[in-house]
């Protein structure tokens, strides 16, 4: 009775919690885009076509690289798993991630992986662990050059960072310790240890810097906005898809990615119609790639 009582409480809040943010980042972007409309319609209509496809094509490298990694932690578990498999199963979850739940992503990958669901689970939980790495690195490094008393910001940062790459040590203590009241469990044996986390999350930080340049080229040549520096646009990117995560009601971090996104560059010193337009652009070249990425699996998947 507990437990459901427990698992109900847990739902609510949840709930609550998904819903609070995605309504404050819904009516975020309506303030901006109210105070800036008829610049932010005249820097989407005018963005100049070349810029676009030039980005897509950079966020496309960027995917493909993240299907390599994917493709990468799924071997760990499956020897005789294929690339094509697995690049179709990265490139179609992407897609399916736009439902509602969030989850639909992870099945639809796991459906088309055609693996079992030990395997699936382990190979998810580490890609999640490694593609933080490189997003809370920058993020330390956006917070040290853009923010002052960065270092109240950085401790936690650095600490979750270190519990992140040490994740399977800490799961093993915490295992111990359950062992004593007779409760079993084998989770870390699933885990990357450090050595392999931080020699995969290079593969990781590949796809951050192709998919950052794309960001920072579309701001700097489609918008004609000087305001970023690759430095500081890739971290701004990631924390800004990292809290697009935080809302169930949003399929894809739809809007609260974008929310997020505008603000971190307005706290840069970006003007708010640049900062709503880039967010709107980043979200169009990102979704086009991920097409991109389904069309092309599909067609090498087909061949072979």
């Amino acid at each position: 009775m507990k437990k459901k009582f427990y698992d109900i409480s847990k739902l609510i809040y949840k709930t609550f919690f998904g819903f609070s943010i995605f309504a404050i980042s819904i009516y975020y972007i309506f303030k901006l885009l109210n105070a800036n409309n008829e610049l932010i319609k005249t820097q989407l209509f005018f963005f100049p076509i070349e810029v676009l496809i030039f980005c897509i094509f950079l966020s496309t490298i960027g995917g493909i690289t993240n299907s390599t990694l994917w493709f990468i932690i799924s071997k760990e578990f499956n020897k005789k798993t294929s690339f094509f498999i697995s690049y179709k199963a990265w490139s179609i979850g992407r897609i399916y991630r736009y439902l509602p739940g969030k989850f639909f992503g992870y099945i639809a990958r796991h459906a088309a992986q055609k693996d079992n669901l030990k395997n699936g689970i382990s190979s998810s939980t580490n890609e999640y662990i490694i593609s933080l790495i490189p997003i809370f690195i920058l993020a330390g490094l956006f917070f040290t050059f853009e923010i002052k008393l960065s270092l109240y910001i950085n401790i936690p940062i650095f600490l979750i960072l270190f519990f992140l790459i040490l994740s399977k040590n800490f799961i093993k203590i915490i295992e111990k310790t359950l062992e004593k009241f007779s409760i079993n469990h084998s989770i870390s044996e699933n885990i990357f240890t450090p050595i392999q986390l931080i020699k995969f999350s290079s593969v990781s930080f590949i796809s951050t810097l192709f998919h950052g340049l794309s960001f920072y080229l579309l701001v700097k040549f489609g918008l004609r906005d000087d305001s970023l520096t690759l430095l500081n646009a890739i971290p701004i990117l990631y924390l800004g898809g990292l809290a697009g995560q935080l809302s169930i009601f949003s399929p894809g971090g739809i809007g609260t990615r974008e929310a997020s996104l505008s603000f971190l560059m307005i706290l840069s010193g970006t003007d708010e119609s640049i900062a709503l337009s880039a967010a709107v652009m980043s979200r169009m070249t990102l979704f086009l790639s991920e097409l991109v990425n389904v069309a092309i699996s599909r067609i090498r998947y087909l061949n072979n």
